[in-house]
């Protein structure tokens, strides 16, 4: 578990230093230093100087202590959010679930399709979903799939 590295008034103004509250968006974009991957980083005292996730550090600081073996998801889907109202502790499994933006990799630019020959395959949770001959039927139909799968796995957590 992490600690509020907020706590301490000098650590907590150096952080709002590098938040942006204006967004139209609602987002509290971060401004200060920024990994490879687009995600704000901010330096806590901790056995020297160490990096971490802003919108981790926000989330500790203003909802409450992150719990081992989950990540803190953007509901905005924008790595560079620290607004709290925009973060929530996911799994790994459900972060992954609710990208919204095909990856970069994609061929097709449609999350959970790829071409197969002259059609498409539509893909969720690792599974094939089947072929179809244009993007957006296949596209269509993983987003269906994904819902699907979300459904379920909200009623097996209800059911426990």
């Amino acid at each position: 578990m992490e600690s509020d590295y907020l706590s301490d008034p000098r650590a907590l103004a150096r952080f709002l230093s590098k938040v942006d509250t204006d967004a139209p968006s609602g987002c509290w974009l971060w401004t200060g230093s920024r990994t490879t991957t687009g995600y704000g980083q901010f330096a806590v005292k901790l056995r020297g100087w160490r990096p971490r996730s802003a919108h981790r550090v926000a989330y500790a600081h203003f909802v409450g202590p992150l719990t081992d073996g989950l990540v803190v998801d953007h509901t905005c889907h924008n790595p560079l959010c620290v607004n709290p109202e925009h973060l929530q502790q996911v799994t790994n499994r459900e972060n992954v679930q609710n990208q919204d933006p095909p990856r970069r990799s994609s061929v097709t630019g449609v999350r959970g399709v790829t071409p197969h020959g002259n059609r498409f395959r539509a893909w969720a949770q690792g599974k094939h979903v089947g072929l179809f001959d244009t993007v957006e039927a296949a596209g269509a139909a993983a987003e269906h799939a994904r819902e699907l799968a979300g459904m379920r796995q909200t009623k097996r957590l209800s059911l426990s």
